[in-house]
């Protein structure tokens, strides 16, 4: 059964401004393709691919096409989720492959802009082991944050991730921010890479300490 563009974009979910817009634009292509038999797991995977054909125009220089795939990549994350709900093709093996390879697009730019801005970096930190250091420490806390990201009801990243709310808000920030401003300013300005570094390491760290001592409390009062 065909649907209306209209039912479409009612089954898509949105968190933030920008990914209310990214959504109209989503559901627009489903409206057109939805007679296609491809699966919402094959659109999540090209989805991680579009991050990949991303990675080396980043390093020639060429921004305005790793801003378009960045673009494409976030929008196949909104026409999946949509996909799957419309074509009843939802499973729980889908959730885990879409927040998986989520992780892995995140893991995969992060590490490039390293990359792409160690020598720029390694002028303000001179000592190579530091800085080798401080990258590695980086990957660790965010490896830990996303194991423990489940137990985000005590999380300080709730005024950074509005995705338990129904509220859109102009202020929120979420992936679509992430993909479609930050990722693209990061790539013009090595000073937006290093404040995003900045934040973010201690924002983990922070989660990281606030579910030791939720499980500490919890063994604690088992043990009573």
């Amino acid at each position: 059964m065909v649907k209306s563009y209209k039912d479409i974009f009612r089954q898509s979910k949105s968190s933030t401004f920008l990914s209310y817009i990214d959504n109209l634009i989503a559901s627009l292509f489903i409206f057109k393709f939805q007679l296609l038999s491809v699966t919402p797991n094959f659109i999540t995977i090209f989805s991680l691919f579009s991050v990949f054909a991303a990675i080396p125009f980043l390093f020639q220089g060429n921004k305005i096409l790793f801003f378009i795939l960045m673009f494409i990549s976030y929008t196949l994350d909104n026409i999946d989720g949509t996909w799957a709900r419309i074509k009843n093709q939802t499973s729980d093996f889908g959730k885990f492959l879409d927040r998986f390879l989520d992780e892995i697009k995140d893991f995969i730019l992060d590490l490039s802009f390293f990359i792409f801005y160690f020598e720029r970096i390694n002028q303000l930190i001179e000592e190579k082991k530091l800085l080798l250091s401080i990258i590695v420490l980086y990957f660790i806390f965010k490896c830990l944050f996303y194991i423990v990201r489940d137990y985000r009801d005590n999380s300080v990243f709730s005024f950074l991730n509005n995705k338990r709310s129904t509220k859109i808000s102009f202020l929120s920030y979420g992936c679509a921010e992430k993909y479609l401003i930050v990722f693209p300013l990061m790539s013009i300005f090595p000073l937006i890479f290093i404040l995003y570094t900045l934040i973010y390491l201690p924002l983990y760290f922070i989660n990281i300490l606030i579910f030791v001592f939720k499980i500490k409390n919890n063994f604690e009062q088992k043990h009573l």
